[in-house]
Parts: structure tokens; C-alpha cells; sequence
């Protein structure tokens, strides 16, 4: 299986990466779907880490306390070409916007770039239309 970078995938070499791979998420979460592999380089190769049953319950628990509102993807571990990889998958948040730290971002290509005051207005100013019944999609 090969990995690689995009607007859908991120690559860590360990959950030591975790505090940074949650911007990741947070723009996974507004732009709609994402999955972040740990314990694959960003070059695409399968390193593979250690997952005892206290990582995924501190990447589970980290993920919850952190990205408002909560968020709750799909944590499971992999074997791929012989070593355990950590797999967080994420498809179809619906409370959007989603931050972390205060911001929220979107996923642009490989990078994440924060949302605009502008950007937010329009989301929220879309979500008022919805839940009133003004506006029917």
C-alpha cells in the first residue's frame, strides 16, 4: 500500500506528532473528511509504532477535550507490510465550524490555512438560514 500527502491525508511518523496533527483534524473536520496514518514518514514509508490500549485512549481523549465543538472520528490501529500503524478517520462532521486553540482551519492542498472572519460569518449566517427554515437546501 503506498501513502501519500493530500487534501484528504496526512502522514505522521509517530503520535508523538499528535498536538500538531489536531490542526490537521480541525481542517479534516471543516473541509468534511480526512484521515492522519501514524507511523507512516511524510515520504510515504510504513515506520510503524507501538499501540498499546492507553494510545488510543490518549489520542481518543485528546481529540475530544480539544476540538470544539466535539469531535469523534474512527481510531483503530492497522498492519501494513508488517508494522502497526495508527489510523484516524474522520467522514462527515456536521456541526461545523469546528476550532482548535480558538481558530478554526480549512485544508488546502497539504497545508492548513485558518478560516476568515468573512469565512465564519458565512457558515454561521448559513446555519441561522437553515435551522430558521427560511431557506430549504
Amino acid at each position: 500500500m503506498k501513502f501519500k500527502e493530500s487534501g484528504k491525508v496526512e502522514l505522521k511518523k509517530s503520535t508523538a506528532e499528535l498536538k500538531a496533527a489536531l490542526n490537521d483534524l480541525c481542517a479534516f473536520a471543516n473541509s468534511g473528511i480526512g484521515t492522519i496514518y501514524f507511523g507512516i514518514s511524510d515520504k510515504g514509508k510504513v515506520i510503524g509504532q507501538d499501540i498499546s490500549d492507553s494510545t488510543l485512549k490518549k489520542v481518543s481523549t485528546t481529540i475530544l477535550s480539544l476540538i470544539e465543538p466535539r469531535l469523534y472520528p474512527n481510531v483503530y490501529t492497522e498492519t501494513v507490510d508488517g508494522k502497526e500503524i495508527l489510523v484516524v478517520e474522520l467522514k462527515n462532521s456536521a456541526e461545523k465550524p469546528y476550532f482548535y486553540k480558538g481558530k478554526a482551519y480549512k485544508r488546502v492542498g497539504t497545508s492548513n490555512a485558518y478560516l476568515s472572519r468573512y469565512k465564519l460569518r458565512n457558515i454561521f449566517m448559513k446555519e441561522k438560514i437553515l435551522h430558521t427554515g427560511l431557506i430549504r437546501l
